[in-house]
């Protein structure tokens, strides 16, 4: 392959048809590539040289760009459809959304029957780009039961990316699902179903999906409290985390009694910082003097688990939130350097 760079444009040659068209597949899997109605259009600014400014932006010209578009949709619906060379791959799925052509459709909602949740976690994820489309939408709707809670995950978001009210009724069905979704390179929690249910419902502007959302955060913030005394530091601070988003006044209590009980380490500053947040948030009058009693406390973790974590910092960030009298003199007189000190100490 060659690829020879004229005022700032591009033009690809020594590609034969199907070099040409896994070359696309890939670049449009990475987001190197948008169709537009005439050509290719390069929006990464790899090709060639990506310190070049003038490759910006690198147009790829074909002498007929329909039949490279037909040669790219074809090589990623032969993939999505191998049992066995692409069984793990999702670059076939995101390829196929990438052409927000039609007849990507029914190939991507055929892979939701495919046994590998990765690949139907790809495929919940793509067809977000066919959203005026009533097969999507009723695909989606049928995936928020699939077995995997990953799965069901994206056809929530991708159903709050469409915006639709057929979703409704489906939705209020997952507010009970409590299963956490794990995902990510360090394999973090994004919360449970019942929580991203929740985060559609409200989206939508709706009388029915407010009710529903308001009757399950009541229950939603009992059953965090319960997890604030865990033995298991990750779930109180996840706990502690979406009481920030979800509790309501009878976490304040909670919560304050948790920062009065906490012996403050670096295994503990992280929740900590988040029970902070969510009285900061939930405006917790009830909290300042608690939270006063931490502004002159710092751990200086240098390195590793909790490090960067000041409790000091934590409080003045909901103080601040806070905004009463008492929290708004508190925060002046501590940044001023009046305030009454404690020697901290490095770990």
């Amino acid at each position: 392959m060659v690829f020879e760079p004229r005022a700032g444009l591009g033009v690809i040659v020594g590609l034969d048809n199907e070099q040409l068209a896994k070359f696309c597949f890939l670049a449009l899997e990475q987001k190197l590539l948008t169709f537009t109605e005439n050509t290719l259009v390069d929006i990464g600014s790899v090709l060639n040289n990506p310190c070049d400014p003038a490759n910006q932006r690198i147009e790829l010209h074909f002498a007929n760009p329909l039949l490279y578009k037909d040669l790219v949709f074809n090589f990623a619906k032969d993939r999505l459809e191998d049992e066995q060379l692409y069984k793990w791959s999702t670059d076939p799925a995101f390829a196929l959304g990438a052409t927000q052509e039609s007849r990507s459709i029914e190939p991507l909602i055929s892979a939701l029957e495919k046994p590998n949740f990765i690949i139907r976690r790809a495929v919940a994820q793509s067809l977000r780009q066919f959203a005026k489309d009533s097969r999507v939408v009723t695909a989606l709707i049928r995936s928020l039961n699939d077995p995997n809670a990953n799965v069901r995950f994206h056809a929530i978001e991708s159903l709050m990316f469409i915006d639709t009210d057929d979703a409704i009724e489906p939705l209020i069905g997952l507010l009970s699902d409590t299963e956490d979704v794990i995902e990510g390179m360090f394999a973090a929690s994004q919360g449970t179903i019942a929580q991203m249910a929740a985060r559609a419902l409200k989206s939508l502007n709706n009388e029915k999906a407010r009710v529903a959302v308001k009757q399950w955060r009541a229950t939603e913030a009992k059953r965090l409290i319960r997890r604030l005394s865990d033995t298991d530091t990750d779930v109180r601070s996840r706990a502690a985390l979406d009481l920030a988003t979800w509790g309501d006044e009878s976490a304040i209590e909670p919560l304050i009694q948790l920062l009065s009980d906490m012996a403050l380490d670096r295994w503990s500053v992280p929740v900590c910082h988040r029970a902070a947040e969510a009285l900061g948030n939930l405006k917790a009058e009830q909290a300042v003097d608690a939270l006063i009693q931490m502004l002159p406390i710092k751990l200086n973790v240098e390195y590793g688990f909790g490090a960067g974590l000041e409790p000091s910092d934590a409080a003045r960030e909901a103080l601040t939130k806070i905004g009463s009298a008492k929290a708004r003199q508190a925060v002046a007189k501590f940044t001023c350097g009046a305030s009454s000190s404690k020697s901290s100490y490095s770990l």
